[in-house]
Order: structure tokens, then C-alpha cells, then sequence
């Protein structure tokens, strides 16, 4: 509901609930205590309340205004009586139903937003249509909108969905609906159906993709038996799914046993004993990793240490419902281990509830008898344990430093890596570290390339580094040249080169106008056929792969600031096409590798971005203005200077790119520096920082030059967490420093 505020100002959104508490912390100043948390949701709350998004207990009231109701109330499995364990509990379904009965005015739509047994809408209509048979004045219809969203990634769902699902009888009602979801959703991704059919569909997107969870488990299983890579089958057989310790949520095992009853209701046992086995697959899986912890460590836990990353059923939330890391942990405690829990936004009083333990602060029970205690680090978890049990796929369970985290745990050390986040690296045995991703990073003797490749070595990993020493310059590079974890090839992206590696950071092309126009078809042959290749090395090895594109793709944009989802204003004709249209075909060819291969590519648009290392002759205009102000010449602009630009830091830059390449959005995600600065400032700027009373002169505008180029950063905000933050005066002082190193030398 906060999505449709957000997207329709004109429409008031009135969100209730009986529960006062939780509607006082809807409205709380502070936004990061939400009720619920998801990336997004905070910002969005915050534009919307107090201006067409509101939070009540009132909810007669809301109710007999409204034109449109929403029902999205809880459907548990029911615990007692005819289905129990398995058949929806409906009851606040027909509470909600009959509410809206009694106080609506007019004519109402109400729309079922809870994933709902098929045929669920009759018994909302019967109760409607006998109210409305009643009053006279009042009439209903009933949609069915199904939400086919992922926590952690729901707000993202919400506003760019693959699909939007209307089920209805009356054609009025549904366009009503289809128009709110049409402000931004393309039509035809919005598919209108009848209502029965609307509510089935959920409930079997659900039931599959659970099974197909399960399906990958039980291989990987197989694997685990055979000595087969599950990995390695996953890609032979095009599963885009990883083996994992099965699902939760508060959807999927519900749906399913929902689906079973209604299957057995129906006369189908057959069916019903189907998607049953899924569930009970589920769960063999969550028992045979707590078997798998106890085996590891000599088949005894009793009074061992375990440290447990992550209790959320996945990352980005704080839902632990049905959550694997529950019966994993139970099974460990009734085994007699001490676990120390950590995840960054699971309360310890909830993971009390879902254990069904009080928390044991200093682990002191007698013995025999599990406990467990919540803490506050990663470290803290880790401390004096014998194992570590990664369960959720949060963000910085991907970058750990195992080198320091071996030192605080017992030795011999294990780490069982549920998730497979750490890509590739071994578990930890004997005391040792983990094994070092191999990172291919192309172009990465130039500026940005060797600024990525000094993060990636300062942080224990290898690096083959791709360079043909166009743009890109060997003394940047120098320092890792003979270390034991660096590779440097000469090596044309144009050419196929056979590599194994974990990651590719695709960076190879020249940037910059003077040398990409050099040789314009050299540089088109660079975006296709380098991307081309690097794609295909990726699929061959199971490599991810991150494309460094380019705010350019927006050309010379009519709408400022340049959101990703803006197409641009391009020309395939001019002077800068060769490195436009290049960008442009290399980010399709990466979106059609995922589709036709489910290749892991990632893509980043990069906008303007300065620091050292950059080339004193490149003709950008921070390397022109310096040079030139250091050298005592002029500061030449080029037009009146009143074109804009936005300066992006090259470590700021270097952080969001590595963020991308370890977070799930495949993107394209705009990398830049939003604070908006004229050419003439930034001159300005230059020539008081070195402090040089020069004057400025103007040549004419090049062609196809933009006359602004600003980012949109709010999905970089919002999955990546990230943003820039050093500021241009203070990134200037340290490029200003090495110019003048490199003239003086």
C-alpha cells in the first residue's frame, strides 16, 4: 500500500489495524523501528505519511470511505479442528469480510490481498451480497490480487514486478484496479483473469517454486553421497536455484499443505501425497545439516561452541516464520550444544519465542543440556566456538575476513557455509583460512581497473589482471607484480583467452573521448566482442560477471536526474556512438546470457568519476583543468561552461561497484556522485585548490556533447546501501597531488 502512495499522490491510502502498538510504530518519528522490515520501505513511508498515507485504528471509519478495501490479514495454517496442520484458518478472512459489510457506503471493491484457497472469494462474496441485499444502497464487487514478491526484495518487486495479477467477474472493478497498477506498470505485464483462477495462481507459484527448492536439496544430497559437485549439476541440468537449507517464510509451507488439503478435498490423495513429500523433503533437509554439524565434529556437540550467522529465513527481513535456521538450531540444542546467534536485525526476544529457550547469557546450564545466547558481531560469534553455521545470506556474511575470524575460534575449525555466499572458498579445517576467490579483472592496469584490483589483493584474494596497455599503464599495477596472488597477462578482450576463475570484473574500454574516438570501431568491437567473450568465459566456468557500463547509454538525456529505468537520448550516428552504442549492446548481451544460459552477470552504469591514476592526456575535464592549472596555462572550457556534471570519487566508486558484484540485483544500478556540478564551478574550484590566478577561455561545444548528466542513486541506496561520500573538494586534493607528482617526474 505504501508502493501505490508513493506512485498515486492523488490517491489517499488508509492503512489500519486493531493492534494500537503496531500502528503507533507505523507512526513513530523514528523510521528505522518499523513494524516490519524491509530495504525501502523506511524511505517511502517517510515521503508518503502525512500526505496521502496514513495509519489508524480507525477502522469502521476508514472502511466507510473508502471506495476500494484492501484485505491483507494473516491466514495460518489452522491448529485444531477439520484440516488442522494443513487447511487455511479463514476466520479473520470472514471477520474482515463482514466488517466491510456493515460499514461500507456506496459502492466498494474489495480486493483480496492474503494468499487464499481457491474459491475463497465465494464465501467473501456470500457474505457481501447479503449484506447488500440488506441495505439496499450498497453494493460490492470482489478482486483478487495476488502479490508475487520475495522479502528482502519486496519494495523492488512492488515498483518494477515482472507481473501484476487482477482476478474479478466485473470488468469495471478490475479496470479500476489495473489503473492504479498502470500509473507505473507497463499493461501489458498487468494479466487480468476470473477470480478463482487469480487465487490458484498464487498458491501454485508458491507450491512450485517450493518444490523446486526441495528438488535441488534432495540432488544435492545425491551429490554430497556421490562425490558429484552440486553446483556443477545445477549448471549442467539450467537450475538457476542453489542447494541451501530448504525454504521458509510464511508462504511457502502453508501454501503447500493449503494445496494438499484441497487436493484430498477434491478426491486427489495422489496429489496431495505429492506436494506433501515437498514439505517433509523440507524438513529432512533442515535435520540432515544439523546431522551433518554433529558428524563433522567427531558425532558429539555436547558442550561444544557453535556460532550460528543468521536467523531470518533469508536476508534483508526480520521474518523468522518457518525459518530453516529454527529446526537447525533445536536439533543442535537437544544435541547439547552452546549456540551464539547472530543476525543483524532478528530481536533475541523473538528468537527466544521461535526456540522455545530462554537465552542462557553466559551459557552456564548443566551438563548436557544445550543453550544458546544472542550477540551482537560476527566476531562475537565466532569467539572460542568450534564451528561456524551460515543460514542466512546476509550482505556481510560475503565479504568475512576468515584470516582474523580463525584466530577467535578453537582449533580444529569448521565452517558449514548453508548458503554457498562464500563462492567457493573452503571450509575452514585445521585451523586454516578460507580459500581465495580468483577475480579476472579486465582492463585492470587502468584507473579504475587498478584501483579495483589493490581492493580485491587487500583483501586476501587472487587476481588475473587483463590489460593490453591501450589506456591502461603497467607502473599502476607495479606493486602486486610478483606477489604469489597476482597474475599479469597481456591479453586484447577481443580475443578469447580460456581462464578459470570465480568472478570477472569486465572493465576493458577506453573511456575517455579522445580514446575511444581514436579508433571508433576498435572501441565497438571492444564493448561486443570483449563483452561477448568475457560472457562466454563466465558460462563456461559458473563465473559471475560485472560489466562496467556508462551513464552514456543515457546519451543526452531529457529527463534529469537519469533514473536506471530512463532509456535515453541517443544518437547511433555520431562521433560518440562507437562508445555509446557499444555500452549499449554490451548490457544487452549480459541480460541475454542470464536469460538463455541464467549466466550471474551484474551491470553497472558508471558516471563520471576522477582520482588519481587517471591519464594527464585523456581530455576529461578534470585531468584537462588540473594539468592546465598546474602547468600555469588557461583553463579551457568548452561552450559557456554552464554544462553540469556530477564527480564521483574513485574510491567511492570502487566501493559501490564491489558492493554490486556481492549483492542479488542483477541491476543495471547507476554508480555515481548525485551532487550536480557546472563546468565552470568545478574550474572555479580547481584553480583555488592549487591556487592559481588564471583566466578561463572558451572553445566551441564537441559534438554530441550532453548538456547535463546527473544519477539517480536510489537503487544503489537501496540494495547496495550505498553512496558516495567523499565530497569534491576533499576527492580533488589527492588528484591535484598526484598530477603533480607525475608532471614533477
Amino acid at each position: 500500500m505504501a508502493v501505490i502512495a508513493d506512485r498515486c499522490p492523488e490517491i489517499e491510502v488508509r492503512v489500519v489495524d486493531l493492534n494500537a502498538a503496531r500502528i503507533a510504530a507505523w507512526n513513530a518519528a523514528d523510521l528505522s523501528g518499523l513494524p516490519v522490515y524491509e530495504p525501502g520501505l523506511d524511505a517511502i513511508v517517510g515521503r508518503c505519511r502525512g500526505r496521502n498515507l496514513s495509519f489508524s485504528t480507525a477502522v469502521d471509519e476508514a472502511i466507510a470511505a473508502a471506495d476500494m478495501v484492501f484485505l491483507s490479514v494473516n491466514t495460518p495454517t489452522k491448529q485444531r479442528g477439520v484440516g488442522a496442520g494443513q487447511a487455511s484458518d479463514l476466520r479473520w478472512v470472514e471477520a474482515c469480510a463482514r466488517q466491510v459489510a456493515t460499514m461500507a457506503r456506496g459502492h466498494t471493491i474489495v480486493v483480496e490481498k492474503s494468499t487464499l484457497p481457491v474459491r475463497t472469494a465465494a464465501t467473501i462474496q456470500a457474505i457481501l451480497s447479503a449484506a447488500q441485499q440488506e441495505a439496499g444502497n450498497t453494493t460490492f464487487s470482489v478482486l483478487s490480487n495476488p502479490e508475487f514478491l520475495a522479502e528482502g526484495t519486496a519494495i523492488r518487486d512492488l515498483e518494477e514486478p515482472d507481473r501484476v495479477l487482477v482476478g474479478g467477474e466485473d470488468p469495471d472493478s478490475i479496470e479500476a484496479l489495473t489503473a492504479i497498477y498502470a500509473r507505473w506498470v507497463p499493461r501489458e505485464r498487468i494479466l487480468t483473469t476470473n477470480l478463482w483462477s487469480s487465487e490458484l495462481s498464487k498458491l501454485s507459484a508458491n507450491a512450485v517454486l517450493a518444490q523446486r527448492v526441495s528438488s535441488i536439496n534432495s540432488i544435492a544430497a545425491f551429490c554430497e553421497a556421490t562425490g558429484a559437485d552440486v553446483q556443477e549439476v545445477a549448471l549442467a541440468i539450467g537450475s538457476d536455484l542453489q542447494a541451501g537449507p530448504g525454504f521458509g517464510g510464511s508462504c511457502f509451507q502453508k501454501d503447500i499443505l493449503n494445496l494438499a488439503y484441497l487436493c484430498e478435498s477434491f478426491g486427489l490423495p495422489e496429489v496431495a501425497a505429492y506436494w506433501r513429500a515437498v514439505v517433509e523433503l523440507n524438513t529432512w533437509q533442515q535435520h540432515r545439516i544439523a546431522r551433518l554439524v554433529v558428524g563433522k565434529l567427531f558425532n558429539t556437540v555436547t558442550a561444544k561452541r557453535i556460532g550460528i550467522l543468521g536467523f531470518a529465513f533469508k536476508a534483508d527481513t526480520n521474518d523468522t516464520r518457518q525459518s530453516a535456521a529454527i529446526r537447525i538450531c533445536r536439533d543442535l540444542l537437544e544435541e547439547g550444544a552452546h549456540l551464539q546467534i547472530f543476525d543483524p536485525k532478528v530481536s533475541p526476544e523473538q528468537m527466544a519465542v521461535d526456540l522455545g529457550l530462554a537465552a542462557s547469557p553466559d551459557l552456564a546450564v548443566p551438563d548436557g543440556q544445550g543453550s544458546w545466547q544472542a550477540v551482537h558481531s560476527l566476531e562475537a560469534a565466532a569467539e572460542q566456538v568450534d564451528a561456524l553455521l551460515l543460514l542466512t545470506e546476509w550482505r556481510q556474511f560475503r565479504a568475512i575476513d576468515w584470516q582474523a575470524v580463525a584466530q577467535r575460534m578453537r582449533r580444529p575449525a569448521w565452517v558449514f557455509d548453508a548458503r554457498a555466499v562464500t563462492d567457493g572458498a573452503a571450509v575452514l579445517a585445521g585451523g586454516q583460512g578460507l580459500m581465495a576467490l580468483c577475480n579476472l579483472v579486465t582492463g585492470g592496469a587502468g584507473f579504475l581497473g587498478s584501483h579495483l584490483v589493490d581492493r580485491l589483493m587487500e583483501a586476501g584474494e587472487e587476481v588475473i589482471c587483463l590489460d593490453n596497455y591501450f589506456t591502461g599503464r603497467k607502473q599502476n599495477i607495479a606493486q602486486w607484480i610478483g606477489h604469489s596472488r597476482f597474475e599479469l597477462i597481456r591479453h586484447d578482450v577481443t580475443e578469447p583467452i580460456r581462464l578459470e576463475v570465480d568472478r570477472i570484473w569486465h572493465l576493458a574500454c577506453p573511456a575517455s573521448p579522445v580514446h575511444y574516438q581514436f579508433n571508433p570501431i576498435k572501441t565497438a568491437k571492444t564493448s561486443f566482442l570483449g563483452t561477448y567473450n568475457m560472457l562466454g568465459l563466465a558460462r563456461r566456468v559458473g563465473a559471475r560477471l560485472l560489466l562496467a557500463s556508462t551513464s552514456e547509454v543515457y546519451g543526452d538525456p531529457e529527463v534529469h536526474p537519469q533514473p536506471e529505468s530512463y532509456h535515453g537520448s541517443v544518437s547511433t550516428t555520431g562521433i560518440r556512438s562507437c562508445y555509446d552504442e557499444g555500452k549499449r549492446i554490451a548490457e544487452t548481451l549480459c541480460f541475454d546470457y542470464r536469460r538463455m544460459h541464467d549466466t550471474e552477470v551484474r551491470v553497472a552504469r558508471i558516471f563520471n568519476t576522477y582520482g588519481p591514476r587517471m591519464l594527464a592526456d585523456d581530455g576529461r575535464v578534470v585531468s584537462n583543468f588540473i594539468v592546465q592549472a598546474l602547468q600555469g596555462r588557461p583553463l579551457t572550457l568548452y561552450g559557456d561552461g554552464h554544462q553540469s556534471r556530477s564527480f564521483c570519487y574513485v574510491d567511492d566508486l570502487i566501493e559501490g561497484v564491489i558492493r554490486l558484484m556481492d549483492a542479488d540485483a542483477t541491476g543495471p544500478v547507476n554508480l555515481g556522485n548525485p551532487a550536480e556540478c557546472s563546468i565552470r564551478v568545478l574550474a572555479e574550484l580547481v584553480r583555488d585548490l592549487i591556487q592559481a590566478d588564471l583566466p578561463l577561455t572558451s572553445q566551441p561545444s564537441p559534438e554530441d556533447d550532453p548538456l547535463q548528466r546527473q544519477p539517480a542513486i536510489d537503487l544503489a541506496r537501496q540494495t547496495l546501501a550505498w553512496e558516495p561520500k567523499v565530497s569534491l573538494a576533499e576527492g580533488l586534493g589527492p588528484t591535484i597531488d598526484y598530477f603533480r607528482a607525475a608532471l614533477d617526474s
